[in-house]
């Protein structure tokens, strides 16, 4: 007999007595899916400046914690999303959360909405409706 768990639909975060709620990545909504687009995931920072950015600034792009701050420099007309994949990212490099995330689709575990809700509150506030839970 398999056991398959499952996320909630939604998970609610208490916010100095505000609920915030973050629903639960879900492919089957048009906003998020990808099928079919050539997708660029960036999982690095400052190390593949290197790369010939051309080819990729108009290409859908997935950032991967830090690699957001590869927006400074470069204009990427299509971010499809940016995944936070540790929640010590959200401890070890506030800033690039702060300066770089400006609403792009969000997602993350329960781990890292839990210290975001701690560090950042207001960003949850402001942009949890482009958050998704992983």
């Amino acid at each position: 007999m398999a056991l398959y768990l499952r996320l909630p639909a939604t998970a609610g975060f208490n916010i100095d007595g505000e609920l915030i709620v973050i629903n639960a990545f879900n492919a089957n909504e048009p906003e998020q899916s990808l099928l079919g687009k050539d997708v660029n995931i960036i999982a690095s920072g400052p190390s593949i400046e290197k790369l010939s950015w051309s080819e990729l600034l108009d290409t859908a792009t997935i950032f991967v914690n830090g690699s957001l701050s590869l927006l400074e420099h470069h204009h990427f007309t299509d971010i499809a999303g940016y995944v936070i994949s540790d929640a010590r990212f959200i401890d070890h490099q506030p800033e690039i959360l702060r300066q770089y995330y400006t609403g792009q689709p969000l997602y993350a575990t329960l781990a890292v909405f839990e210290a975001m809700a701690t560090t950042h509150p207001d960003i949850m506030r402001t942009y949890s409706h482009a958050m998704r839970v992983l």
